[in-house]
């Protein structure tokens, strides 16, 4: 499917519900973030680094836990707008960390440590 396919469904959206148990990363939810969905995901690995509960998502602290992930899930969807300065901090987050602009600069500083200290 292409790209501007897929951001178009994105902002279709208005969760991302991804209750992982290991996640390294989590790319699926910096992409949502920046089509300005409310994520909600657990506290685990890769993904508390990208998302700050309650200011860029939700953030869940047992995934197996249904009666919780249920109560996160309707609180933003009885509520769409008060999630509005959540969704906009995602999206900023998302753009001053991941950016090609912020990404480069620190790419070409971990190739410039490496390399200085190379034999």
């Amino acid at each position: 499917m292409p790209q501007s396919t897929l951001a178009h469904l994105f902002q279709a959206a208005d969760i991302l519900f991804v209750p992982s148990r290991i996640e390294t990363q989590g790319m699926v939810m910096i992409e949502e973030m920046a089509a300005g969905l409310v994520v909600i995901s657990s506290d685990r690995g890769g993904i508390r680094e990208s998302i700050r509960h309650g200011q860029t998502g939700v953030l869940l602290e047992d995934p197996t836990d249904l009666d919780a992930a249920t109560a996160a899930i309707e609180a933003v969807l009885n509520n769409l707008s008060g999630w509005t300065p959540v969704r906009i901090a995602a999206r900023r987050e998302v753009e001053a960390r991941f950016s090609w602009e912020t990404i480069v600069p620190r790419l070409e500083s971990i190739y410039a440590e490496i390399l200085e200290g190379s034999p």
